[in-house]
């Protein structure tokens, strides 16, 4: 497979992961804003959620205050927003168009019509239909092209570099959404009822990866800051979690070894000493202290995505 296709391949799986895990965590939030205790707590939501989605400085320099009908247009559907929905699935459409000799016709057929699907809504139809029927419309084609990724197409090439990116994808966005929610509960922390906003933060944020009821599953109790971490960061076993998609990675470059010098690369080496600094921390000991860790793990997925584009495995 030539590099420029991997490199295509490996975009368009980091493309719609964003859009869905964008649709997933704003209707979330967008949900929660209808309960919120008063106006300056709502624009704040608004404002946090344009962070969360790496869309506040675009935003920003359109509009001069975060107002509901404009934030979730700006997410949704705005052109001019490169990291909104539309941006990402246009994006990944075409890097897919580029790729369509090394894919099947059924996967080109369901991104396309993803991206058709998408193209069809206005700003209009947004406000009539409710960002929610938007949103739920992105989730149930992004999961239906995950499933014929992951069902139907032969362990091959192609296959690798579409996982590679959307499992990378995933643990990036994870990590900058958990940072934004723990920065936005140590900031609310001196309110009046501090455990009360911190167990809204935390269970927004599981419902908005739809993580809430495998939580409730795996731990039986409510919601508390240091499962809450393990969770989202440590647990091997949850297919969102940044243990559990490093550890995917791994195997993905391993797997395509053999015939390569990847398995002494600086990306098999980055990926080894991040998941053994995971799996040597004990989440109860990081409660309180988060943050410093969140950022220091951001930092290493970014590097970790600049390595795998410069050391992407060509077969």
């Amino acid at each position: 497979m030539l590099a420029r296709i991997g490199n295509k391949l490996y975009w368009a799986g980091r493309y719609l992961e964003q859009a869905e895990q964008m649709a997933s965590y704003t209707r979330v939030h967008y949900l929660a804003s209808m309960d919120a205790p008063s106006p300056a707590f709502k624009t704040s939501l608004w404002e946090f959620l344009l962070q969360s989605t790496q869309s506040k400085q675009a935003y920003f320099r359109h509009y001069r205050h975060a107002e509901e009908e404009k934030v979730l247009h700006f997410i949704a559907l705005e052109e001019a927003n490169p990291a909104s929905i539309f941006s990402t699935v246009t994006k990944a459409r075409e890097l897919a168009r580029g790729a369509r000799d090394c894919i099947s016709a059924g996967l080109w057929e369901h991104i396309n019509c993803f991206y058709h699907a998408i193209n069809n809504y206005t700003a209009e139809k947004l406000a009539q239909k409710s960002f929610c029927s938007f949103a739920q419309k992105v989730e149930k084609y992004s999961y239906t092209i995950k499933g014929y990724i992951n069902s139907i197409m032969i362990r091959n090439e192609e296959w690798k570099m579409l996982s590679m990116g959307y499992h990378l994808e995933r643990a990036l966005q994870l990590n900058t959404m958990l940072l934004s929610k723990m920065h936005e509960i140590s900031t609310n922390i001196s309110s009046g009822k501090p455990e009360a906003v911190e167990y809204y933060h935390m269970k927004s944020m599981l419902e908005g990866i739809d993580a809430y009821e495998m939580y409730k599953q795996h731990y039986k109790t409510n919601i508390n800051r240091s499962h809450f971490i393990h969770f989202l960061v440590f647990n091997s076993a949850f297919p969102k979690s940044i243990a559990y998609n490093l550890n995917q990675l791994f195997l993905l470059c391993q797997d395509g070894n053999e015939n390569s010098q990847l398995q002494d690369s600086t990306l098999m080496q980055q990926i080894e000493s991040m998941t053994a600094t995971i799996g040597s921390i004990n989440p109860e000991a990081l409660e309180g202290n988060e943050l410093p860790f969140l950022e220091s793990n951001l930092k290493n997925l970014q590097q970790l995505a600049e390595t795998l584009e410069m050391e992407q495995p060509v077969y």
